[in-house]
C-alpha cells in the first residue's frame, strides 16, 4: 500500500535535487535544527485530502491525499530557487503505486521563519491511488 509521504521522500531524494533521504530530507513536521537535522533540509507530512470515494459500491476506492512539504533554508534566495527546483520535479512526475501527482499550486509559499531564524517555503502537492 502506498505511503504518501515516504513516497514522496523518496521521490525527491532521487530527482536530482541534493535531497537525501535521512540526512537532510525526512517525513513528518518541521524539526528543530541539531546535529541531526541540518538548517537547509525538507520536510514533508501527510495532511487528509479528501475523504476516500468509491465506484458504485465497489470495494475498490480512490484515495487523494495531499502532501505538505516545506523546505527549510538559511538564505532566502537559495531557498526559494530550491523550492522552485522542487516544484518543478514534481511537474508531470510520475510515481511508481499512484495513477496521478500534480501540484495544488502554482508558486511555493514563503512562510515565517522558524524557531532558528531560517526561511520555509510550502509546497503542496496531491498524490491519488487505488486500494
Amino acid at each position: 500500500m502506498p505511503v504518501p509521504s515516504e513516497d514522496m521522500v523518496d521521490f525527491l531524494a532521487a530527482a536530482s535535487l541534493s535531497f537525501t533521504k535521512g540526512t537532510n530530507a525526512f517525513m513528518g513536521p518541521i524539526r528543530e535544527h541539531s546535529r541531526q537535522v541540518p538548517k537547509n533540509c525538507l520536510f514533508v507530512n501527510n495532511s487528509p485530502g479528501s475523504p476516500p470515494s468509491r465506484v458504485m459500491g465497489d470495494s475498490v476506492n480512490f484515495r487523494n491525499v495531499v502532501v505538505d512539504i516545506r523546505i527549510r533554508w538559511n538564505k532566502f534566495a537559495a531557498g526559494d530557487a530550491k523550492a522552485r527546483a522542487v516544484m518543478d520535479a514534481l511537474q508531470g512526475a510520475s510515481i511508481s503505486g499512484y495513477l496521478d501527482v500534480g501540484l495544488v499550486m502554482s508558486e511555493p509559499s514563503p512562510m515565517q521563519r522558524d524557531m532558528n531564524d531560517l526561511f520555509i517555503w510550502q509546497v503542496l502537492a496531491f498524490m491519488f491511488y487505488q486500494k
